[in-house]
């Protein structure tokens, strides 16, 4: 179970560090090729905005969610504040990448999405309680 926490931990952060450092040109690439498939490539709706920001949900999600899951040691604030400082240092560390540039908006996606993430995996921990029913 150790070896299982500790994988699924380093992934979710290692993809929080890829995609941080992503070439502006391959995001692009990336983009457009899924906004062709989705709405086709003569369709009037760009969807790489929309696109965007649901893969900065979901991976800030997916990060909030696996550490709040698997972590047994430290205490929630901690790993609370841990985790939003991860989503903003992702965010600002794309002024040293050529071609990016860090936006308000996705700070918020990004703290909304580990926060959300975080707090629905403590709740999942949470013992179920069973209530009695008297007729």
């Amino acid at each position: 179970m150790k070896i299982k926490a500790t994988l699924s931990v380093l992934s979710a952060v290692g993809l929080v560090i890829a995609l941080t450092f992503l070439p502006h040109e391959i995001q692009s690439v990336l983009l457009d090729m899924l906004n062709d498939g989705i709405a086709g490539s003569s369709s009037t709706f760009d969807t790489r905005m929309l696109l965007s920001n649901l893969g900065h949900l979901s991976v800030f999600f997916t990060l909030g969610f696996v550490i709040s899951h698997f972590n047994k040691k430290y205490s929630s604030p901690l790993v609370l504040t841990c985790l939003i400082m991860i989503a903003i240092i992702s965010e600002l560390s794309q002024f040293f990448v050529i071609g990016r540039e860090p936006s308000i908006s996705d700070f918020v996606i990004n703290i909304s999405a580990v926060s959300t993430g975080y707090f629905l995996a403590l709740v999942r921990k949470q013992p179920r309680r069973r209530t009695s029913r008297n007729h």
